[in-house]
């Protein structure tokens, strides 16, 4: 199979999920034969979430009118629910609430995983937020800004501190002792999430 790949997920049953640069969200076995095809009508960006009832999530942009949308699919590769939010990155779930930020308008979103009504955004002054949002197992939701601030907000979207680290790019990560680690430009910092 000759696919552009953005991004992939791999559900509990086997299943690979796969985002394109082209239009099509793929579902496919491990064998490589095609399950199902989803047409998103705009280019995927960034990595499929699957939730834990194995809803796929998965965000496009249009490079041209900003008309990308946010997707939720049922493992069948039908659509559950799409909100108009251009250019997500890779998104996270915690507590039936889907994070994810926006590069178009450099928003974190907070939506409602079973309806996708948007339950927050917060916007610090900076677009082209990072690829993509970590959550802890508190709600605390973290995100790097190229405007070189790594950013931590309550699970309802008040801001609990935010620290200049000079640039940001990529998703924090979450250690098992709690430790939140980010790199920037040629460091890795390390923060205690308090």
């Amino acid at each position: 199979m000759d696919i552009d790949v953005w991004g992939i997920a791999i559900g509990r049953d086997g299943t690979i999920y796969a985002s394109t640069w082209w239009k099509y969200f793929y579902a496919i076995d491990p064998d490589g034969t095609i399950k199902w095809r989803c047409d998103l009508k705009d280019a995927a960006c960034g990595d499929p979430l699957i939730g834990e009832d194995g809803t796929i999530y998965i965000g496009t942009v249009d490079p041209l009118v900003a008309n990308g949308k946010f997707y939720a699919i049922y493992p069948n590769g039908t659509i559950k629910w799409s909100v108009k939010i251009d250019g997500c990155s890779s998104p996270v779930i915690h507590n039936n609430t889907i994070y994810t930020d926006c590069h178009r308008d450099g928003y974190l979103y907070a939506i409602y995983a079973n309806n996708g009504t948007i339950k927050w955004k917060s916007w610090e002054g900076a677009f082209h937020t990072s690829f993509g949002p970590s959550v802890d197992e508190g709600g605390i939701v973290y995100y790097g800004s190229r405007n070189g601030y790594l950013y931590a907000f309550y699970p309802n979207g008040t801001l609990k501190w935010k620290y200049n680290i000079g640039g940001t790019y990529m998703p924090p990560v979450i250690s098992e002792n709690g430790t939140l680690y980010i790199a920037s430009g040629s460091k890795v910092y390390a923060f205690d999430r308090n």
